[in-house]
């Protein structure tokens, strides 16, 4: 059975960033599953879940690897290896979308995911950016949030303490 890992990596945002990350993977036999990668005012981000050919001393090559890719190209990267395997199996689960629009402010991620973790509510995937609005030039912060839900999640309780949040954050929060 292959082994999996992820490896996490940033640098400054150029062309080539992601071959630089990715040939490693490629020179080593690896093959890519789920990948995560974007732009962050000027960084570039990369998540990248693998499997690797069984060798034993695997990690430690890539992560030597790695390591000269720091030095030659200023690209930090971190590998570790995947637990997923090793997980139980989930029950079924709702999905929903959370889109959260507003004034930007601090604490806006923080208390809504830790709302939702109270819950257990699963955060699958999250995305933000601030944008200007034409008229006044006010930063307004946009966030939309896949969540995974537990079939005995009470739903109509969630909603009510998400308004609620919502009006203690002076942001607007739907649920889709």
């Amino acid at each position: 059975m292959a082994k999996k890992f992820i490896v996490s990596a940033y640098g400054k945002d150029r062309p080539g960033i992601v071959a630089d990350v990715t040939e490693i993977l490629y020179e080593y036999g690896c093959n890519l599953e789920d990948t995560r990668m974007g732009n962050l005012s000027g960084d570039f981000s990369l998540m990248i879940l693998f499997s690797s050919p069984e060798e034993d001393d695997i990690e430690a090559k890539l992560t030597e690897a790695y390591e000269r890719l720091k030095d030659e190209k200023q690209i930090s990267a971190y590998i570790r290896r995947s637990t997923a395997a090793e997980q139980k199996p989930v029950p079924p689960q709702a999905t929903y979308t959370l889109k959260v629009e507003g004034l930007d402010h601090t604490g806006i991620v923080y208390r809504i995911s830790r709302y939702l973790a109270y819950h257990n509510i699963n955060i699958a995937n999250l995305d933000s950016a601030i944008t200007h609005t034409p008229e006044s030039g006010a930063q307004v912060y946009h966030m939309e949030v896949s969540i995974e839900v537990n079939a005995e999640t009470d739903m109509d309780e969630v909603r009510e303490g998400l308004s609620q949040l919502a009006e203690d954050l002076h942001v607007e929060i739907a649920i889709e």
